[in-house]
């Protein structure tokens, strides 16, 4: 049951999400709910005391949010290290002044807007989640050290 939920279930609830990635508490729970409620089929825990939690870790996965925020994460790095045919500096500015004792090396601009819909678009969500990774995980080489670097900092 585990493995069809991964291969036919999940795949669907992670089409794209680097693009449409919710960003209202509302919209991220109902995603999240379809996950749960696989879990639970999985495991034939119905009560509401058992915990999803303890499913997550006993199946090995984690929330969808954390994969969601790994794959921008790990798209803007592809970007910023001119792995994709986005080009960077279009849309990854140099900050106006850096602080080596609060930034990474590798510091990104900010995207500032009083709308929603820059607010939440991918360069603006990502790029402040970038800029709070420390040094370690931003100067890794490769993406694969990237991601495992990010998980284990997660």
């Amino acid at each position: 049951r585990l493995t069809a939920y991964k291969t036919l279930i999940r795949p669907m609830l992670e089409y794209a999400t680097v693009v449409w990635d919710p960003y209202t508490k509302v919209d991220s729970s109902k995603i999240e709910r379809i996950q749960n409620q696989s879990l639970r089929f999985v495991y034939g825990r119905y009560k509401r005391t058992d915990s999803i939690t303890e499913m997550l870790s006993l199946s090995n996965m984690e929330p969808l949010c954390a994969r969601r925020k790994l794959a921008r994460l790990k798209l803007l790095y592809s970007i910023a290290n001119r792995q994709t045919g986005i080009d960077p500096n279009m849309y990854l500015l140099p900050p106006f002044k850096h602080s080596s004792r609060i930034n990474n090396s590798h510091h990104i601009r900010p995207f500032r807007s009083s709308s929603n819909v820059l607010k939440f678009s991918f360069f603006s969500r990502t790029v402040d989640e970038w800029n709070l990774l420390p040094d370690e995980i931003v100067a890794c080489t490769t993406v694969e050290q990237f991601v495992d670097a990010c998980s284990s900092h997660f």
